[in-house]
This record gives structure tokens, sequence and C-alpha cells, in this order.
């Protein structure tokens, strides 16, 4: 168990937030939408190289899992 246990980071995902997220120095980092009707567990990864990935945590059989749904900008969460 090496992995260190970061804490929750709840935001409201906009386009110009996620076009300026800053990535980690090192390693990943999920964010998680804060919106009023988004998808609990829905969230965005940003990578140390800047590459954002949409994902949603869900619960199948008790076993919590990840699907990643598409990178920013290609799929944006934002409609017009």
């Amino acid at each position: 168990m090496g992995k260190k246990q970061q804490r929750l980071r709840s935001v409201r995902f906009t386009t110009r937030w996620l076009d300026n997220v800053k990535p980690p120095a090192k390693g990943q980092v999920d964010h998680y939408d804060a919106s009023p009707g988004s998808p609990a567990g829905f969230g965005v990864r940003v990578s140390q190289g800047g590459a954002r990935s949409f994902f949603l945590l869900y619960r199948r059989d008790r076993v919590r899992k990840r699907w990643t749904i598409g990178r920013f900008p290609d799929l944006s969460r934002i409609s017009p």
C-alpha cells in the first residue's frame, strides 16, 4: 500500500478552469465536479504532463471501479 491518500479536491468545472488547471509536479491528481446536477463520482484526472481525462467512479458488486470517459478538450463537459 505505497500509495499516499490525497484529500478530495472538489471544484465547479468550467471551460476556463479546465483550460487553466495546473498539472502536479509528479504523478496524477483527481478533481471532482461540485457543480449542481453533476453525478457523484464525476471528475477529471490531471497528469504531470498536463493531460486531462474525464472519469466516473462507481461501484459494481461492491467493487469500486473507474470508467475513463474521454480527454479534454476532445470531450467537453460544458454544453452551450
